[in-house]
């Protein structure tokens, strides 16, 4: 069998992993360094817009002042103008109240009160016998606070034969609902609210 014997020195093998490293820490540096320089930027572009938009609303703001202090005397009288020709049509419900509880017979009271229009109302008063109701429409008419009055429905109460109860439904009155459409005069209704 051969030998073979080799006198050449034996070549050291080369280290390539400091490279590597090296390599690589200079790869993440060069990367944070961009992935910086990009931040900044685009923060330096948002702080760029958003200062342009203070500086317009700023602008804007100004204007707007200018033209409110020479709006705001004209405005002021309208406002005053408007609220005195309110102030004039104005009648006090309280006032109205009273005046048509007053003329209610003495089993009678009112349902539902309500305003449709400035000087229109819509009321539901209970009555006991029908006789009251023209009594009441009649002190309506004849009355100055009112302009036209219209009777719009009369319905009655019927009681139900129950015989679970004792009840003599002969001594038993039905009750009556009247609805009425009142059209108020306005000077009349002011003054009634001023007497009181």
């Amino acid at each position: 069998m051969l030998v073979e014997v080799n006198l050449l020195p034996e070549k050291p093998k080369k280290n390539y992993t400091s490279i590597l490293y090296a390599g690589a820490f200079l790869f993440l540096l060069l990367l944070a360094v961009l992935t910086t320089f990009l931040f900044q930027r685009h923060l330096t572009q948002e702080v760029q817009v958003v200062n342009d938009q203070v500086y317009n609303v700023q602008l804007e703001s100004a204007q707007i002042r200018q033209e409110l202090t020479g709006l705001e005397w004209t405005d002021a009288k309208q406002i005053e103008t408007a609220a005195a020709a309110v102030e004039g049509q104005i009648i006090p419900a309280s006032s109205v109240t009273s005046y048509i509880v007053s003329l209610l017979p003495e089993r009678g009271f009112i349902q539902y009160f309500t305003y449709t229009q400035p000087h229109s109302i819509l009321v539901d008063v209970h009555f006991d016998r029908l006789e009251e109701i023209a009594q009441y429409h009649e002190a309506l008419e004849s009355s100055s606070l009112t302009t036209s009055v219209r009777l719009s429905v009369i319905d009655s109460h019927e009681m139900l034969d129950d015989e679970q109860h004792d009840i003599n439904f002969d001594e038993v009155k039905s009750r009556y609902l009247a609805s009425f459409e009142l059209t108020l005069d306005r000077e009349e209704g002011r003054s009634l609210g001023d007497e009181q």
